[in-house]
């Protein structure tokens, strides 16, 4: 069975309801994942500076999940945003939600590549009519230093982060001739297609760890 962890935040400084922090827990309790055998948590960070740097490490500890799907809600934006990149930056001005901004530049190299593949994850969702793009500029603030932590400290993890637009109210609520944020059951059902092609990314390198090499293939048949 494969381990996933999907993250959201809870509340910070102008976003007192965050959206992520209800679409992490919904894909930890749908039935579809659970169905194609796999075990779903969800975490729901604290806003903090403080706490981020040990709790990632926390959820990445061993036994480390085979997939870390990172959500965070982008409050001026209209589409999913999918990630390629955590930058060694940080808005030293915006605080959290204790009030506290960033006392350092974050640890290691400046730019930390995602191994997910981009294109078929936005493609994955927008087969559910989602507005989604390619992103690589995940902001200053906390998403930002919480996707940059992960992509350092995961070791065979698949981490992947997506910032969401503040979800439509209602279904029925979309003014004509304007682009429209999407409702959160619709981001959760496009989020749900996503875990399950991560999943489908995390077997396959499952299967080629244990694949054997060319030269233990050819030792074994120099030995016979």
């Amino acid at each position: 069975m494969l381990r996933i962890v999907v993250t959201g935040f809870g509340p910070f400084p102008g976003m007192p309801a965050n959206p992520t922090a209800l679409l992490a827990p919904a894909l930890a309790r749908s039935r579809r994942l659970a169905r194609n055998g796999l075990d779903v948590t969800a975490i729901v960070l604290d806003t903090s500076y403080v706490r981020l740097e040990p709790r990632i490490g926390a959820l990445l500890a061993s036994p480390a999940p085979d997939v870390l799907l990172m959500l965070g809600v982008a409050g001026r934006a209209k589409v999913l945003r999918v990630e390629a990149r955590g930058l060694g930056r940080a808005n030293t001005t915006s605080a959290d939600a204790a009030g506290r901004t960033p006392r350092r530049r974050p640890r290691g190299p400046l730019i930390r590549r995602s191994r997910v593949a981009l294109v078929p994850a936005v493609v994955a969702l927008r087969r559910r009519r989602l507005p989604a793009d390619r992103s690589i500029d995940a902001g200053r603030y906390l998403c930002n230093a919480a996707y940059h932590e992960a992509l350092g400290q995961a070791d065979g993890t698949l981490v992947v982060f997506v910032h969401v637009p503040k979800p439509r109210p209602h279904a029925g609520t979309r003014r004509r001739g304007r682009p429209s944020r999407p409702p959160l059951l619709h981001m959760e059902q496009g989020l749900t297609d996503l875990v399950l092609l991560l999943a489908r990314a995390a077997w396959r390198l499952r299967a080629d760890a244990h694949r054997p090499t060319a030269s233990r293939r050819d030792g074994r048949r120099r030995r016979r």
